[in-house]
């Protein structure tokens, strides 16, 4: 099964040949393919467009170098039409919380163990859908614990490599605003070419469930004590955050609107950013310990 891997500059190309090597070791079925030999800016020729057609999943190497860089944003658009295809990031040395739309819009993997195996298991279940020979779960993770420090040493390397962005990524002001902006216009959201496929009600009551997870987590930071003065707004907008989108999915309920499988998504992707910048927050307290850490 063909994985694409896509991507630009020196560290993202060493970072794709790393991952792409490595899947190829971990789950024998999988044929990684990177566009090494196309040059960045000339038109797709036909070998290109063959293996982006024929992907099953496309993963975006993507450094601090390159989020702004038309090529990648081209080519996540190519690989986002591609049916069937699963495609996610590949966060070398970024947060989710770094990127901006409309990579934001794609499932992110990061450069942790746990995060990678997920992304294993992901093209496992693909290699298994497309009727070819994937690994049963017990075989797929001790195969992925031999060659983990493999991979691990390589991408270390690679975040070592002096990059040319030096300076923090988003502000907390941008960031933030990018996160009302979410909840207020989520039409803004949705590609056009998506149709409105309902699914039951029952699922407003997992949405609150994720919901309630994420202000569970706010709750028990506050009780814990005060946040540093800078988490204290992000706190605040991530909580107002919340409540506008319990209200929309309340309304929907109360009027028995089904949720169509394009809201699921978008408020599902909504709640889990909300959730991982709920994971930075810090009391001053651990922030000190943190730095003692380091």
């Amino acid at each position: 099964m063909k994985v694409f891997l896509e991507w630009s500059g020196d560290r993202s190309k060493q970072t794709a040949d790393a991952l792409g090597n490595w899947l190829g070791q971990v789950i024998q079925a999988v044929e990684p393919w990177i566009s090494s030999d196309i040059l960045k800016g000339a038109r797709w020729d036909e070998e290109l467009s063959n293996k982006l057609e024929d992907a099953k999943i496309g993963i975006i190497c993507l450094t601090k170098e390159n989020l702004d860089e038309n090529w990648i944003l081209f080519e996540a658009g190519a690989l986002s039409k591609i049916k069937d295809a699963h495609v996610c990031t590949f966060l070398l040395d970024l947060k989710p919380t770094d990127i901006k739309q409309p990579l934001a819009l794609f499932q992110h993997t990061v450069f942790e163990k746990e995060d990678i195996r997920k992304l294993t298991n992901t093209i496992n279940h693909a290699v298994e859908d497309a009727g070819e020979n994937s690994l049963d779960v017990v075989r797929l993770d001790n195969i992925f614990n031999h060659f983990w420090a493999e991979l691990e040493e390589k991408l270390k390397q690679i975040v070592a490599m002096r990059s040319e962005v030096s300076e923090p990524i988003r502000g907390n002001r941008e960031l933030l605003e990018e996160i009302l902006e979410i909840v207020r216009k989520p039409e803004k959201m949705l590609p056009e070419s998506v149709t409105a496929t309902r699914v039951p009600l029952s699922e407003h009551k997992k949405l609150k469930s994720l919901l309630n997870t994420v202000t569970s987590k706010l709750d028990d930071l506050d009780e814990r004590g005060p946040l540093r003065k800078e988490d204290i707004e992000a706190a605040g907008i991530i909580r107002k955050s919340l409540i506008e989108i319990a209200d929309e999915i309340d309304t929907q309920y109360k009027e028995h609107i089904p949720i169509s499988k394009e809201e699921q998504v978008m408020y599902r992707r909504k709640i889990y950013q909300l959730y991982r910048e709920t994971k930075q927050l810090r009391r001053p307290a651990e922030f000190a310990e943190e730095l003692e850490d380091l």
